[in-house]
């Protein structure tokens, strides 16, 4: 990962949180469940970015899009570049996954720019993310689930920019281009 940009801290969040997923639309990565409880639970606005493939999975997914009154935004696929270039517009990126990511790059390049994950406690997100640099859910667990997502609706600027200062250290100390 190469961090090329300085961290900016966060002075106030905007009437809605915006929440980023990236990746695609299949039952693995968890994202029709985790959208299902956004919409039921918060006011967040949830942007997505990534692949989908026609099947069933996909079907109500899309459905959910189309009931959730723009409050979640399909864009498709994106490049890289241009992805990078948008988070930072974001309060959370989710990695909601329910199979067992090894080392999840897009929780990497969240931390590096300055955007808080949440993720299910699989794979290495759980490592990526302890000590204070994230928030993670058991997907097995709806009062874990429901406490991240009370967490993403209530959390104040001070505790989110000690987050995101303690992540962006993390990364510059332990993944960066020079480190390695």
């Amino acid at each position: 990962i190469r961090v090329t940009n300085k961290l900016h801290l966060k002075t106030k969040f905007g009437n809605a949180r915006k929440v980023l997923y990236v990746g695609g639309i299949i039952f693995e990565k968890g994202i029709l469940p985790f959208s299902e409880k956004i919409m039921s639970q918060t006011s967040c606005i949830l942007d997505v970015y990534g692949g989908i493939d026609k099947n069933e999975y996909s079907e109500k997914y899309l459905s959910l899009i189309k009931s959730s009154n723009k409050r979640i935004n399909y864009y498709g696929k994106i490049g890289h570049t241009v992805l990078m270039e948008k988070i930072v517009d974001y309060d959370f990126v989710i990695v909601p996954s329910l199979w067992v990511d090894n080392y999840p790059t897009i929780i990497l390049e969240a931390m590096a720019h300055g955007v808080v994950v949440v993720a299910s406690n699989r794979g290495g997100a759980v490592d990526l993310l302890s000590e204070n640099r994230g928030f993670l859910f058991d997907w097995d667990d709806e009062l874990s689930i429901n406490k991240c997502l009370d967490k993403i609706e209530s959390i104040e600027v001070e505790e989110y920019n000690s987050i995101i200062k303690n992540a962006y250290g993390y990364v510059l100390q332990n993944n960066s281009y020079e480190t390695y």
